[in-house]
């Protein structure tokens, strides 16, 4: 749930036929969604329709340089279930890394956890984001870019179960 309607994706476990997914669209025409996805085995999600650009205000914590960021998630982007745990666990991550200068987000989505760390008063000097997710990754890059942080972030599409980061690599 967006702060401007639904964002939906249908994840199928068979491929679809195309009348599927011409109900599906025609359905969806007549709600009121901001966006309906479809993503069939093996692939990425495939738009159906957008109505508008689904957009998620986070509350950043107190003591960031601002009060809020925008996410305009990727189609299927994973979010925690209940937004109120969600911020919770972006106060932690706040607190705790406070004063860290390198950070490395393993599965770091759209940012969730990590984005608000680019608020801080001092904040690290490089963040390095891996997931699995391509269209996740950019929307973390464009929440950094946006906000006059992307020359903090590095953030890469990487498939982590299949290639872990090495101990080098986490030598930063």
């Amino acid at each position: 749930l967006c702060d401007n309607g639904c964002d939906i994706c249908v994840i199928t476990d068979a491929p679809c036929e195309g009348s599927i997914i011409t109900s599906l669209t025609t359905a969806a025409a007549d709600c009121d969604i901001a966006r309906l996805s479809l993503q069939q085995p093996k692939e990425p999600p495939q738009l159906l329709l957008q109505k508008k650009e689904p957009k998620i205000e986070w509350s950043l914590p107190e003591g960031a340089s601002q009060k809020t960021v925008a996410l305009y998630p990727a189609p299927a982007t994973f979010l925690q279930a209940v937004s109120q745990a969600e911020t919770v666990m972006r106060e932690d991550i706040f607190e705790a890394l406070s004063g860290f200068k390198n950070i490395v987000d393993l599965f770091c989505g759209s940012g969730t956890l990590s984005t608000a760390l680019l608020f801080q008063n001092t904040p690290p000097e490089q963040i390095i984001g891996y997931d699995t997710g391509n269209e996740a990754i950019a929307s973390f890059q464009k929440i950094a870019d946006f906000n006059g942080h992307g020359n903090r972030l590095s953030a890469i599409q990487r498939n982590l179960f299949d290639a872990p980061l090495t101990t080098k690599e986490l030598e930063v």
